[in-house]
């Protein structure tokens, strides 16, 4: 070990990032295990006296504060953090006949397991690999198989990494006896060097999810934004302010062709309908950056291009549409706005030539993002993206501070984690609907797909929050490929698994495009069900 250095890690955003409170937990975890805990640490918790705000009652304590408040509690009351991975050997670099690289995994007994991460480095910058991480489980509730995209985007240049949530059994079973790991490339990419390949049991379980990405509605929503579009994109495909051919005549984001969010750390998906398979080669996104103002620039954007329906980072192997090809990485042109402090640009992304009908850009961000439009083109620079319909996710929002608690964002219930218990580091992480008048949840899609169970996952009852579970039965529908909806009384509840979930079977030749469940009212009460995700298998 090399000792005499320094590292650090923040958790500074207050719940808005999963990711950030396990890379925290972890960092606690794998210092114990390497012994660093024996030598000086310093660890800044800021200027007040109580550094997370009322933390002994946590009324204040938002987010993934409490959970990293804990964690460093223990770590210096010299208490064991767990440590939630499980080193994986990596895929061998000998090819398959199929041209893929493939390495299996057997524990020495079925196990928990929620998801696997592969940590890499690309050896050439110029080509990055671009492919997919492919996950078969075998296990006591049967084999299922799921996927992770990569694009050619960088994220924390040079490391990177990506993680393949696992499909869970019909029953919600997450145990593992088996699993094979299938690494593939996009056509003129390069391999990654491949730094650790790790399996992943996690506080907040992620779950593969056959309509991963796909928009959800609810009966309680957050009200809309300040900068709404014309049409309700959240819902469904609709002609809105990013394909109507409009932009800020003068580059001022103060106008009212202006699209947008508000996040703390967020992410944003567009998905734009060319209404027949095109040659996509190019996607830009006319955008606005105002420091002043909060506004900033989409963050590591990338896009992926569905032939015959929209194409999903991530999903369940037969039912989610794997892209055709991802974006290379992408490049910003800006200039200043005359007398402002402001400056508007186009963000690039460079595509391969890859056919395809439907085109998907997912970006981050912090603070807003506002945009005027997004323009597809193909190999001849011509736009073929102006006057067609698409769809956005999450809701045009508000800022986060005046977010109506627990409404629906057309994003949270898709987003492939599921939330066991409710607690104030996960608020952002479900949806509620009010046990006084009870509600629907709903997630719909583009394209029949060949759903045979449908799961709505709730959190646990807990008498202190005033969160409880909804009378049963539970009513299901179903959407046809017609667009018709089935009621379908077949719905099973199961306490035990993941969480308390609902699970509704449908007929074996069902071509579905989208689900529902109605929630009926307790009467006399004012709680919340609390429900984190809706799956489909």
């Amino acid at each position: 070990m090399r000792h005499h250095q320094a590292y650090e890690y923040e958790a500074s955003s207050a719940g808005e990032s999963p990711l950030e409170s396990w890379s925290a937990h972890q960092y606690l975890a794998v210092g114990q295990e390497a012994g660093a805990d024996n030598f000086p640490q310093v660890f800044f918790t800021g200027l007040a006296g109580d550094m997370f705000d009322k933390m002994t009652t946590q009324a204040a304590a938002t987010g993934d504060r409490w959970w990293c408040y804990t964690d460093l509690a223990d770590y210096l009351d010299g208490r064991r953090i767990s440590n939630l991975e499980i080193a994986l050997p990596w895929p061998t670099a000998e090819e398959q006949q199929d041209g893929t690289r493939l390495v299996q995994w057997i524990p020495p007994e079925p196990i928990d397991l929620w998801a696997v991460r592969m940590d890499f480095t690309d050896p050439d910058p110029a080509r990055r690999w671009r492919g997919r991480l492919t996950v078969k489980v075998d296990g006591p509730g049967g084999p299922r198989t799921s996927y992770r995209q990569r694009s050619g985007t960088t994220e924390s240049d040079p490391f990177y990494g990506v993680r393949a949530p696992l499909a869970l059994s019909a029953r919600g079973d997450s145990k593992v006896s088996k699993l094979t790991i299938v690494l593939s490339r996009e056509a003129g990419t390069n391999w990654p060097d491949i730094t650790r390949l790790v399996a992943d049991k996690y506080v907040v379980p992620v779950i593969a999810n056959g309509v991963a990405g796909e928009l959800s509605t609810s009966s309680y929503t957050v009200q809309p934004g300040t900068h709404p579009d014309s049409a309700p994109t959240h819902v469904d495909f609709r002609r809105g302010k990013l394909t109507d051919g409009l932009r800020s005549p003068t580059g001022d984001w103060n106008w009212p062709g202006a699209m947008g969010w508000n996040f703390y750390g967020g992410h944003f998906t567009i998905t734009i309908d060319l209404g027949r398979p095109r040659k996509v080669s190019r996607i830009d996104l006319f955008a606005h950056y105002d420091q002043t103002a909060g506004i900033g620039w989409p963050d590591h954007p990338l896009a992926y291009i569905g032939l015959d329906t929209p194409a999903r980072h991530a999903g369940i192997e037969g039912l989610t549409e794997k892209s055709m090809g991802t974006s290379r990485e992408h490049t910003l042109a800006a200039h200043e706005v005359s007398g402002t402090p402001q400056q508007a640009g186009t963000v690039s992304l460079a595509v391969p030539d890859i056919d395809g009908r439907y085109v998907t850009v997912h970006a981050h961000g912090a603070g807003w993002i506002l945009l005027d439009e997004v323009q597809v083109k193909d190999e001849t620079g011509a736009v073929v993206s102006e006057g067609q319909p698409y769809t956005v996710n999450p809701v045009p929002s508000v800022e986060q501070g005046q977010q109506t608690p627990y409404g629906d964002n057309a994003d949270r219930l898709t987003n492939q984690i599921v939330t066991p218990v409710f607690a104030p580091q996960f608020n952002n992480l479900v949806d509620g609907v009010p046990s006084g008048t009870g509600g629907y949840v709903q997630v719909a899609w583009v394209g029949p797909r060949p759903v045979r169970t449908a799961t709505l996952w709730f959190t646990r009852p807990s008498q202190a929050d005033g969160v409880t579970l909804p009378p049963m039965p539970i009513i299901g529908c179903w959407r046809d490929q017609n667009g018709e909806w089935h009621e379908e009384s077949n719905v099973v509840f199961i306490e035990d698994g993941a969480a308390p979930h609902a699970s509704m079977v449908l007929p074996f030749d069902a071509q579905v495009t989208g689900v529902r469940m109605d929630l009926d009212p307790t009467p006399g009460t004012n709680g919340w069900y609390m429900v984190s995700e809706f799956t489909a298998r």
